[in-house]
């Protein structure tokens, strides 16, 4: 029998996403006929069929008109029976292809107009005014489509005031991503060493990181994307060391090697409603977290016993939790064990795709 065939749009992520290809597409591709319309080159991988367009232009407002222009173009020629939208540009073809009988989900990884408000790039004086204006397209176009795919339950709750089609899908980790040999981890009482893998900014904790572990006995290994400034910053920091950019291999080798995972962003709105793919990292290579306090994480954090949160504006908290885990090694292991274990049964993708593939079954 021929199979069905199915189509994921995006003009701002690359063809390889973890949330679009890794987990989502290579997962259908089992069911379905699967594509992916992205920037970038064609190829296939995976059983799943890429189709490029070329590559993202640096101008945003020439991604959001012709990039995302290009998408649409190419979804027309390819003819598929559903199209799974993942950037809110291409919102605006949603109701286009509704109008050729196509089948459209909407996948919203983050709360945009809640987003929009913390956009620095975005001149502060209009940011409420946008941001009201698209919430206000957003949720007439969620009442026009077939379904909506949410990354977080926060962001299903806001879906939920729009259309009863919504389903809380989150970008949690892949089972076999998570093979980690810790025989290698070393536990002791001091020079203890703490871990961080991602965006190197002050949003995302990197001064308070390095100004807590500073006045510790225990080092910081950073490793990711960073610019120029910082870099020369983080040299003036005796306990703190930039490893560079790593692949995958090489985060897990940082994982096995690391005593405790570190992930304080500020509260800013898209970090305090939205789950961090590094926190459920760190529980499968089962690290003992120290997290920022928002409300998602703490329940997720402190009810299973697999780390401390902390208010990540509060040098004070952030050292003595520090010094907690490093001083009781007992304690490291035993949250770690309760990470793995959580990730394991509860927090991962074979779970949330048994969900995805029941949305598909519903509305094909």
């Amino acid at each position: 029998m021929e199979k069905i065939k199915i189509c994921h749009l995006t003009s701002a992520h690359n063809s390889l996403d973890d949330r679009i290809f890794e987990k989502e597409c290579c997962s259908l591709a089992n069911l379905y006929d699967t594509y992916i319309i992205a920037p970038g080159n064609s190829f296939q991988k995976e059983h799943v069929n890429i189709m490029g367009i070329g590559e993202i232009p640096k101008s945003r407002i020439k991604r959001f008109l012709s990039t995302s222009h290009k998408v649409y173009k190419a979804a027309l020629k390819l003819d598929a029976q559903l199209y799974h939208i993942h950037d809110p540009e291409l919102l605006l073809y949603a109701r286009k292809l509704k109008k050729l009988e196509k089948i459209v989900i909407y996948d919203s990884h983050e709360d945009v107009p809640r987003q929009i408000l913390a956009k620095e790039w975005i001149p502060r004086l209009i940011r409420k005014m946008i941001s009201v204006i698209y919430e206000y397209f957003e949720k007439r176009t969620a009442q026009k489509i077939d379904y909506i795919v949410a990354a977080t339950p926060h962001i299903r709750d806001v879906f939920l005031k729009y259309t009863k089609n919504v389903c809380e899908i989150c970008n949690f980790p892949i089972d076999s991503s998570l093979d980690i040999d810790i025989s290698k981890r070393k536990y002791s009482e001091k020079q203890q060493q703490i871990c961080y893998a991602g965006s190197l900014t002050k949003i995302r904790g990197l001064n308070m990181m390095m100004e807590a572990v500073g006045k510790t006995d225990c080092h910081l290994k950073l490793a990711g994307s960073i610019d120029d400034l910082e870099k020369e910053r983080i040299k003036k920091f005796d306990k703190v060391e930039y490893i560079g950019y790593l692949t995958r291999d090489e985060v897990n080798k940082l994982y096995e090697e690391s005593n405790i995972g570190i992930m304080i962003p500020e509260p800013r709105p898209n970090h305090i409603n939205s789950y961090a793919i590094k926190l459920f990292e760190y529980m499968g290579a089962e690290l003992p977290i120290i997290c920022s306090n928002f409300p998602l994480w703490k329940e997720m954090i402190e009810e299973s016993g697999c780390g401390i949160c902390v208010d990540p504006l509060n040098e004070k908290e952030v050292i003595s939790a520090i010094q907690y885990l490093s001083e009781h090694p007992e304690i490291e292991k035993e949250m770690g064990r309760k990470g793995k274990k959580l990730v394991s049964e509860k927090y991962n993708w074979k779970n949330e795709f048994k969900k995805l593939s029941m949305v598909y079954q519903n509305i094909i």
